[in-house]
């Protein structure tokens, strides 16, 4: 039997992570039906870490792209106007396909924030800009500070420190104090950030095709066993009109991860190419 679902050092965490290839997978083939789609319509953009390690893994497939919208930790800093390019970038009579969120480390032996990263032999922080800001921020060593004062060479840096500030009480406080629940709890606050963020540039921004934005966790394992995605959203949108299909995307794909597990590898790959 094939393994989708994450094993338990990531599902201690992630309960219900997928692996990030298959899902994206689903991703697709859940789009082009409810569109009626190929996949040379369909527009990418990710809003994920530029850590090399971050970038989601794809399937083959003939999307145009990805457009990359995201800094440290998948923040969207390419910001509106970043938005408004890739408005500009869709295929006609076609649609977009965003996945957004941050990503979490996490070895073979349950270290949450670390991977053992190609080429090397001891784990290293992932991602290593929130370990940074978390790690600043349990020593004391965040202060209020309005954009206009951060560092302009250091300035995703000091974004994702006062994301942290913002919500210290929630990451330090709320749950298990260890370093591995304070990181998923900060990992949470990005990726709230990062959606609302993403929304409202969304309204804001004039996007004629419609587009299905899937926002998660990535979370990355040691060396080169890819990643896991744990969904939190599915959401479509058309025209500013947001309609929130998680659960419905959720119904949708269970008995084809079901089957894929089964051994039905094909059971994304029977879409228009």
């Amino acid at each position: 039997m094939l393994q989708l679902r994450a094993t338990s050092f990531v599902s201690d965490y992630y309960p219900g992570a997928i692996k990030a290839c298959e899902l994206i997978e689903a991703f697709l083939d859940y789009t082009e039906k409810e569109l009626e789609l190929r996949e040379d319509q369909i527009a990418f953009l990710t809003s994920v870490c530029s850590d090399d390690l971050s970038s989601v893994q794809l399937p083959d497939n003939d999307m145009i792209g990805p457009f990359v919208l995201g800094g440290l930790d998948g923040y969207p800093f390419v910001g509106r106007t970043g938005i408004g390019a890739f408005s500009h970038h869709l295929p006609e009579e076609g649609a977009a396909l965003m996945v957004v969120g941050p990503h979490v480390g996490i070895t073979d032996d349950g270290q949450v924030g670390k991977v053992l990263r190609p080429g090397q032999s001891k784990p290293s922080d992932c991602c290593g800009a929130a370990a940074a800001a978390l790690q600043k921020l349990v020593a004391g060593g965040i202060h209020p500070k309005q954009p206009a004062d951060f560092d302009p060479h250091d300035y995703q840096q000091e974004s994702l420190e006062q994301l942290m500030l913002n919500h210290s009480n929630e990451i330090l406080h709320l749950g298990k104090s260890t370093y591995a629940w304070r990181f998923v709890r900060a990992s949470e606050v990005i990726y709230r950030e990062t959606v609302e963020t993403l929304f409202n540039f969304l309204k804001t921004v004039k996007v004629e095709a419609p587009a299905f934005v899937f926002g998660g966790i990535l979370i990355n394992l040691d060396g080169d066993q890819g990643a896991y995605f744990a969904l939190r959203h599915a959401i479509f949108i058309d025209h500013c009109r947001f309609e929130d299909m998680t659960d419905e995307f959720r119904k949708w794909v269970k008995p084809k991860l079901d089957e894929f597990e089964a051994g039905n590898t094909d059971v994304f790959r029977k879409r228009n190419r």
